[in-house]
């Protein structure tokens, strides 16, 4: 049974995904697997990841029958087929640097963290590095939080990135069972989802692993859509978290509000 299992949701992400995987087989880290799951792509993406399949037997793929509208649902699908003690659930369109995964179990080691979190580096479109970086370079990557302190350190702005993280396998699968149905699978989902999987944590450590997001000038971050809406249901629902999880804390209130 691996260490890690990666779990990469994917849709039509042809143009992309070879370059995912690459950086994942070019790991120093080697104890993983990566369970893709197809949420019916009409691109090539399936052909791709069978090439791979063909050549590795700890690569594995999941055809979801209908497509679901976001990444959460096939996110969750990979994490829930996980074999490995942790899961690292990274998107079919950005890359981590080589010893990424090293890096992240070295630290779960040191430090027995429920989460493992890293350093998200802001690429464009050829993944050329940016300015940007979640967390500032200027923060202190030895820091510790409580479940409940780290999600503080996402309200206003993130702080912390949660992109690429490693946690504690049963306690993300825990957490999918009693969400999978349970709340909004459209865009920008994991804003909530992210949240409420701190607060399951008991310890969060931070290491210096670089994981690179791709900017698309297509995404539904950068674009105008009908999808791109759903970002007024996600602060509905942030706010009404926020105010369930710190309503005694009015600073964080004031941060949700603005």
């Amino acid at each position: 049974m691996p260490t890690i299992s990666i779990a990469m949701p994917a849709y039509n992400a042809g143009k992309y995904i070879k370059e995912c995987i690459d950086s994942i087989l070019a790991q120093t880290y080697t104890d993983w697997e990566l369970i893709i799951t197809d949420d019916c792509s009409t691109d090539n993406t399936v052909t791709i990841v069978e090439e791979y399949i063909a050549k590795y037997n700890n690569i594995r793929l999941i055809k979801r029958k209908h497509n679901s509208g976001g990444c959460r649902l096939p996110r969750f699908d990979a994490i829930l087929a996980a074999k490995g003690e942790f899961v690292c659930p990274i998107d079919s369109d950005d890359t981590i640097e080589k010893d990424y995964l090293d890096k992240l179990i070295k630290r779960q080691k040191e430090t027995n963290a429920d989460i493992v979190l890293g350093r998200m580096l802001f690429c464009d479109e050829l993944q050329r590095p940016k300015t940007g970086t979640i967390p500032h370079h200027s923060f202190d990557m030895s820091t510790i939080f409580t479940g409940k302190e780290a999600c503080e350190r996402t309200i206003g702005e993130w702080e912390i990135a949660m992109n690429g993280l490693l946690a504690k396998a049963e306690l993300y699968k825990e957490y999918i069972r009693k969400a999978y149905h349970s709340t909004f699978n459209g865009g920008f989902s994991d804003e909530i989802d992210h949240r409420r999987i701190l607060l399951c944590a008991k310890m969060v450590s931070m290491t210096n692993a670089c994981y690179f997001y791709r900017q698309q000038p297509n995404s539904i971050i950068h674009s105008t859509s009908i999808k791109s809406y759903d970002i007024l249901n996600v602060n509905k629902m942030l706010q009404e978290f926020t105010e369930k999880e710190f309503g005694n804390n009015t600073d964080i209130i004031k941060q949700v509000v603005n």
